[in-house]
């Protein structure tokens, strides 16, 4: 508990804690607004327990006992029950912030009274009308949601702290924009039921915890409120992106993906693919199949983490797939093979299934066409062979048989 008191200590000269890289501890301390509401009269348990409350304290002192059940000397009548209260500012933590493991916190001072029974001490919220003070109209103002587990009187401790860790219920009951205000009873008290009350003779059941004081700062009720902000920041983008193309009309893609604790996957998209897919953060590779020979494919990432953030940059690879309909053949048309000079010629490339690069051979010692379709003009008579050589982008290659033709000057001879 030593620590407790260390982190205690800390807490309440710096307010404010960083824990990690972005989860703060507030500890916000009980301020004037604390103490306890009461029911003071002669009456039975079930009248005593639902009254409207006619008493109420809230100045300072060092020890007081702000849960009791108090009995009188008329048999099964009782003289006094209280609820201790507090007001906390919460109104610093951000509007944001997530809620994270947070607790409430008073600590014991002297002895327990525990004459008429040994009840759990069970923490609650009220109703509260911001601005106003503590007043013992707040008696029936108790909510009905347990905001953590009871203690049980029996392990109360007389001397340290008594610690509430909030569950999902205290935690989402936290107000962000105000006071959060609490509530201490006896389990007898919340549940409605004398059952465990063993009534005798002036006796009571009570336990103390310090309250604030000057010269006491260090043990005042306080309630520890751990957050953490949203998480803005996308996760690092994948590297090492590199693909293989060594099966027909497919392309794989590989990368390694980054170590951010909280990278959740990869969005993708593929030239000639609608919309977007998402793969595990397990994933390291894609197999794209079904695609076309010879057309290029740009393969577009980006990362995103378990909240939903996308990296802004995308990382991109273009890759083109080879026909699984084998090298090309080469083979063209001519509009003629026959012609004067001046006249040009015309061929037309007839090759399957998809070559992409073409040479024109034109057998007359003048430079080769490169154009898939093409024209000549031939400067001197005689007779020649034109050549067709095409190749595809995944080097396959081929060479036509030659087409001749004649070429003539003014007079046909």
């Amino acid at each position: 508990m030593q620590h407790r008191i260390i982190l205690c200590l800390l807490l309440l000269l710096l307010m404010v804690g960083t824990v990690s890289a972005d989860t703060l501890i507030y500890k916000i301390a009980a301020s004037a607004d604390d103490g306890y509401v009461a029911e003071i009269t002669d009456s039975s348990w079930q009248t005593m327990r639902n009254a409207a409350g006619d008493s109420v304290r809230t100045d300072a002192g060092t020890t007081y006992d702000p849960i009791r059940l108090l009995a009188t000397t008329t048999s099964n009548e009782y003289n006094e029950n209280r609820r201790g209260v507090f007001l906390f500012n919460t109104s610093t933590i951000p509007d944001d912030a997530i809620i994270g493991s947070s607790d409430f916190a008073v600590c014991g001072a002297g002895g327990k009274a525990t004459a008429l029974g040994s009840p759990d001490i069970v923490l609650v919220g009220f109703s509260y009308i911001a601005g106003t003070a503590i007043s013992e109209e707040l008696y029936n103002n108790f909510n009905t949601n347990r905001l953590a587990t009871d203690i049980p009187i029996g392990s109360w401790s007389t001397s340290n702290w008594n610690n509430w860790t909030l569950n999902t219920e205290g935690k989402n009951y936290i107000n962000k924009t105000g006071a959060t205000p609490l509530m201490l009873m006896n389990s007898w008290d919340y549940s409605n039921s004398s059952t465990g009350i063993t009534w005798s003779s002036a006796n009571k059941t009570a336990i103390l915890w310090r309250d604030r004081s000057t010269s006491i700062t260090t043990n005042i009720p306080t309630l520890t409120v751990v957050y953490s902000l949203p998480d803005t920041t996308p996760p690092a983008s994948i590297t090492n992106l590199a693909n293989s193309t060594a099966t027909c009309e497919q392309i794989t893609w590989n990368w390694t993906n980054p170590t951010d604790v909280d990278f959740n996957g990869t969005q993708y998209s593929l030239t000639g693919f609608a919309g977007t897919t998402n793969l595990t953060n397990s994933s390291t590779f894609l197999l794209a199949g079904g695609l076309t020979g010879g057309t290029p494919y740009t393969f577009s990432t980006r990362t995103f983490d378990i909240t939903g953030n996308m990296n802004a940059t995308y990382v991109n690879d273009t890759a083109t797939p080879s026909s699984c309909a084998g090298a090309p053949v080469a083979s063209f048309t001519t509009n003629k093979n026959f012609l004067r000079i001046p006249n040009p010629i015309s061929v037309t490339d007839t090759s399957t299934p998809t070559p992409t690069s073409w040479n024109w051979s034109w057998g007359d010692g003048t430079a080769n066409s490169t154009t898939q379709n093409a024209t000549h003009t031939y400067t001197k008579r005689g007779k020649f062979n034109i050549i067709l050589s095409v190749a595809d982008f995944n080097g396959g290659s081929n060479t036509s048989a030659p087409a001749s033709v004649k070429v003539v000057g003014y007079e046909n001879y």
